[in-house]
């Protein structure tokens, strides 16, 4: 199958030195997930600068951890100058957050994060894989999408819905669980939209113009 420029298959396209940072995408049997890739700090003068992989795994699972297999795709976001910057703040954000305790939930990305890495008051509840991402990126000025055309789906209520029984499983609080229910219905953003954003010509994308992007994603992802 032919790639599309700045999408890469990881085990045949790693990271270059001039690379500093990712959208990471895969598929776990039926399920997407979604990361980033980014720089490190360097350990030494003489050591190369590791790359990270940056993902919100699941529920109190925030991970910052070295590239494996888990991510099968990454898109290079080409956002030039500022990818050592969206670096940076992917390491503020997890200095801040090293206990990895970031709740999952169905809050907005949209002022999530502050200047110095933390979740704010109105990001404290949680996120998912996917709006994590969009957090990172619009925190850094860097918003993927416009926010205000992503539709709410009916098909995403099974969703979240399951989400949030498989949260009763774990052992989520009441409290968590009845704030997570009373978001059923709201906007979702699903990672392999999220990671086609990275690949549109214009930015912040439109829905619309994410549509054909996050289909060749997905065949990619099938095959």
């Amino acid at each position: 199958m032919t790639f599309p420029e700045r999408v890469f298959k990881l085990a045949e396209r790693s990271f270059r030195p001039e690379d500093q940072v990712g959208i990471a995408v895969t598929r776990v049997r039926t399920r997407d997930h979604i990361g980033l890739f980014y720089r490190g700090l360097r350990a030494t003068d003489e050591s190369p600068l590791p790359v990270r992989q940056f993902h919100l795994a699941w529920h109190f699972e925030l991970k910052n951890e070295p590239v494996d297999e888990l991510f099968s795709l990454w898109v290079d976001p080409a956002v030039g100058r500022r990818a050592k910057h969206l670096a940076a703040y992917c390491r503020l954000v997890w200095a801040q957050n090293e206990d990895g305790r970031l709740a999952y939930a169905f809050t907005t990305p949209v002022g999530a994060l502050t200047t110095e890495g933390s979740f704010t008051d109105s990001g404290r509840l949680g996120l998912t894989c996917a709006s994590f991402v969009l957090a990172i990126f619009h925190h850094a000025g860097l918003p993927l999408i416009r926010y205000d055309e992503w539709p709410a789906r009916e098909d995403d209520v099974w969703w979240q819905g399951e989400i949030a029984q498989m949260l009763q499983a774990k052992g989520a609080s009441k409290t968590h669980l009845e704030t997570v229910r009373s978001q059923i219905g709201c906007v979702r953003y699903r990672p392999v939209e999220v990671g086609a954003a990275g690949l549109a010509a214009e930015r912040p994308a439109s829905f619309a113009s994410v549509g054909e992007l996050a289909q060749v994603l997905n065949n990619l992802l099938s095959s």
